[in-house]
């Protein structure tokens, strides 16, 4: 919805300054804008062909390759606003280029001719005229084709990034095992000082097997439990990534 918003507003304004610029009187251009220091001039050119007038001398081919650039970019443009795939850029790209050609091409099909009214006098630009349909279609394709260029970096980008977070979680995992097996080392030595203990104070050694047996019992259920702490940590740093 914001898009086909963006892209009729885009037309529509551009609609409305040519038909503004064609009822006025042919002598009133070109002119400056006020309040722009000479930087802004608005004109009434009529221009028959591409840009700057290339195959004007051709009615035919420069009224039915427009027609067919416009449709395949409205078809392009409908299958961005469908697709889950395609990022942001390229979907406001492809909403300018359509609605800047489409502007161009109902001028082409309704006067003959595409006006352009705007001129902005900069360095280099002093002889350019133009419109705010070639606007969009200059901007949209800028924005397609640095898409282009810069998706798949975002991709590798983005890569990088989960291998590197992979690396740290590797990492943690490793760590926590360390602490656990110097934990378990710990308990081990802790378990065997106390049997000593035990032997010295005159147990016998049936007291002791038993003793024996219960600590194997706990140190398994010691294991479990640090599988189920490394797990723990694991899915932590994992989820808060």
């Amino acid at each position: 919805m914001l898009y086909t918003g963006l892209g009729a507003g885009l037309f529509g304004a551009d609609y409305m300054m040519k038909e503004k610029v064609e009822n006025q009187k042919p002598e009133k251009f070109p002119r400056e804008v006020k309040g722009t220091d000479g930087k802004v001039w608005l004109y009434r050119n009529h221009n028959d062909g591409f840009l700057f007038g290339f195959l004007k001398d051709k009615p035919d081919l420069v009224k039915y390759v427009p027609m067919t650039l416009t449709s395949a970019s409205a078809g392009i443009w409908l299958y961005q606003m469908n697709s889950d795939k395609a990022s942001a850029a390229e979907k406001l790209g492809y909403t300018l280029v359509t609605a800047g050609a489409a502007s161009n091409l109902y001028d082409r099909l309704k006067r003959g001719y595409v006006v352009d009214w705007l001129c902005i006098r900069e360095k280099g630009l002093e002889k350019v005229v133009f419109n705010l349909g070639d606007c969009g279609v200059v901007t949209g394709a800028a924005l397609i084709g640095a898409s282009a260029l810069i998706g798949p970096l975002g991709e590798e980008r983005k890569a990088k990034k989960l291998a590197a977070q992979a690396a740290v979680a590797a990492g943690s995992m490793k760590a926590s095992k360390k602490a656990i097996k110097a934990v378990r080392k710990a308990q081990k030595a802790m378990a065997a000082a106390e049997l000593a203990t035990q032997y010295a104070a005159g147990k016998t050694t049936a007291e002791l097997a038993k003793n024996i047996a219960e600590k194997k019992k706990k140190s398994r259920a010691r294991k479990l439990a640090a599988a189920g702490l490394l797990w723990k940590i694991h899915k932590k740093k994992t989820t808060s990534k």
